[in-house]
């Protein structure tokens, strides 16, 4: 099973080194970048979204699960609101800090997450990493996503459009959806699936063209922040999640699965909604690859810990 997680791992980095790869022979210009990111951002993600709700979840789960709801979301938003403080502890640059925040706060908890948390506990796993991918995603596309414009719109002069973001609108539709017990024609969601299946290598060769950029213009370089990032996507989220637990308890594989969630690194779509906010996207990638690096090495550790926590 940690060799299975192992494998995951390496294939993230091989469609990130295919992007550095296009953007060194031209293929990726700052055209194709921008393309890339408007694909995911507006068409793969929403997709992504709306088909995972839709087919993963049911009114009666979504009722059943709510202690798990609330320990994602309560982990979550502690995250961000420990990640703000950390940003004006260590005098993180304003225009910054919404990308420390996000890098902070965000796990990779579809394009890793769920298949490291399949490897390690089997199918039955899938409906509680799910339920940490409705917390982080949602929460991402709206508070995450906030906070990016925000770093790239300058004092309050943010386009209001960009603070509804699609993947946001279309998590919003398909809970409403399954609470009202609606679907959509089969081959809609067959649609829905092959365009979220975008998702993934578009963001990852996407991040392949910031980091081939950062490459070129001599910025490959340990940034103020990174530290802390590492410590809160491998100790600090985690131990918030657990600590949520104690008080809101669940049973069964219920919180080693959220765990694992936790202990993911750097949200791979982060790096697009900066460069889609005029944030700093070459900052996020960094810590995109450098958390995703550093996760081959704490890997071991999590497959050898999390089938005993309870």
């Amino acid at each position: 099973m940690a060799l299975d997680a192992v494998m995951i791992v390496l294939s993230i980095f091989l469609l990130l080194g295919m992007g550095m790869a296009l953007t060194h022979r031209g293929w990726i210009d700052a055209g194709g970048a921008k393309l890339l990111a408007r694909l995911t951002v507006s068409v793969g993600m929403p997709a992504l979204v709306l088909n995972n709700v839709l087919t993963q979840f049911h009114r009666e789960g979504l009722a059943s699960s709510l202690r798990a709801i609330a320990i994602c979301y309560l982990s979550v938003g502690l995250s961000v609101l420990l990640g703000w403080g950390a940003a004006r502890l260590i005098a993180i640059p304003a225009k910054r800090r919404g990308a420390f925040m996000c890098a902070f706060s965000f796990s990779n908890c579809v394009f890793i997450g769920l298949p490291v948390a399949v490897a390690l506990f089997g199918e039955e796993a899938t409906p509680y990493a799910l339920i940490y991918y409705i917390a982080n995603t949602s929460l991402f596309w709206s508070l995450g996503n906030y906070l990016l414009a925000r770093d790239g719109g300058g004092k309050g002069r943010l386009d209001v459009k960009k603070l509804i973001p699609a993947p946001l609108v279309a998590f919003v539709l398909g809970v409403a959806m399954v609470l009202l017990g609606l679907t959509l024609p089969s081959f809609v969601l067959s649609a829905c699936k092959y365009l979220g299946a975008l998702v993934t290598p578009l963001s990852l060769l996407y991040t392949g063209y910031v980091v081939m950029g950062m490459v070129k213009a001599r910025q490959v370089r340990w940034e103020k922040g990174y530290g802390l990032i590492l410590l809160a996507r491998f100790l600090i989220t985690p131990a918030l999640t657990w600590l949520c637990a104690r008080f809101i308890p669940v049973s069964g594989q219920v919180l080693p699965v959220l765990l694992v969630q936790t202990a993911m690194p750097v949200m791979a779509s982060a790096a697009i909604a900066a460069g889609d906010q005029g944030a700093d996207a070459p900052y996020v990638a960094g810590s995109i690859a450098l958390s995703t690096f550093v996760f081959l090495a704490t890997l071991p550790i999590l497959s050898a810990i999390m089938p005993y926590i309870a």
